[in-house]
């Protein structure tokens, strides 16, 4: 759900689907161990389920500011109703640094944009253990 034109396609490709995110649930591929790229256009229905199954929407904010595809709202990932787990990354195939403090900066301004203003430690804190939660290497919170 990086892109409005992204969905369009996927929803021409399967239209069966209620949405992008059953695409992938159809097929079994939602769960702990599944990390999703941008989720920038995620529906309520969407973080429903993903908040169910554990999966992960990983924050990719040097690339969609770069390519001007939206803003992942975290605010919106973590609603207490549905929370949706999240990481950051630098996805350097669209994005513009390798450099995870770069990263964080945009992830700051980004957030900031979008109503939301997180802390020094929680961006540090996501991009620390959080990643490491998100890929199995400590104990998964929150």
């Amino acid at each position: 759900s990086e892109s409005p034109g992204e969905i369009a396609r996927v929803m021409e490709l399967y239209p069966w689907a209620r949405d992008y995110t059953d695409v992938y649930d159809r097929f079994g591929l939602l769960g702990p161990r599944s990390l999703f790229a941008h989720g920038i256009h995620l529906s309520e229905r969407e973080c429903a389920r993903l908040s169910e199954t554990g999966s992960t929407v990983i924050h990719c904010p040097t690339s969609n500011s770069f390519l001007g595809s939206g803003i992942m709202r975290m605010a919106h990932m973590a609603k207490a109703e549905r929370p949706v787990a999240i990481g950051v990354a630098t996805d350097v195939g669209g994005g513009t640094s390798y450099s995870m403090l770069a990263t964080l900066a945009e992830a700051y301004k980004l957030q900031m944009l979008a109503g939301y203003k997180p802390t020094a430690t929680e961006l540090f804190r996501l991009a620390t253990r959080g990643n490491a939660a998100r890929i199995g290497l400590v104990a998964r919170d929150r």
